[in-house]
């Protein structure tokens, strides 16, 4: 069936190996698209929890406690984690259009020769 190899090296490149990993992986796995959902929601909470907190210990210490960097941080972690959400959101998408062209016929016919259309 298969032909033996005669030397112990593959005949697949690393590139090759590679793009059929990557296909597997997602033509079969809906986790791998639904992570970025998971991770961006979970961050978005914790950063404006964290944001919640700077605004309140700036509140609360209004004279010792400088905000500069950790505002912008906490902004920027906030920004980022929204994006994550969003690119997640746009992996659903993509399991949607996957699901939808994996429900395809097998076989499409051009034309029939050698039926009767008098028996439909």
């Amino acid at each position: 069936m298969y032909q033996k190899r005669k030397t112990r090296k593959t005949y697949i490149s690393l590139y090759h190996a590679y793009d059929v990993a990557i296909i597997s992986i997602i033509n079969y796995s809906k986790i791998i698209l639904r992570i970025p959902i998971i991770l961006g929601f979970l961050s978005s909470i914790i950063t404006f929890i964290i944001g919640i907190n700077t605004i309140i210990n700036k509140l609360l210490n209004w004279d010792s406690y400088s905000l500069g960097i950790a505002s912008i941080l906490v902004g920027v972690f906030f920004i980022g984690s929204i994006l994550l959400f969003f690119i997640g959101i746009l992996g659903e998408y993509i399991i949607n259009i996957n699901s939808k062209i994996g429900m395809r016929p097998l076989v499409i016919e051009e034309e029939r020769i050698n039926f009767d259309e008098d028996k439909n």
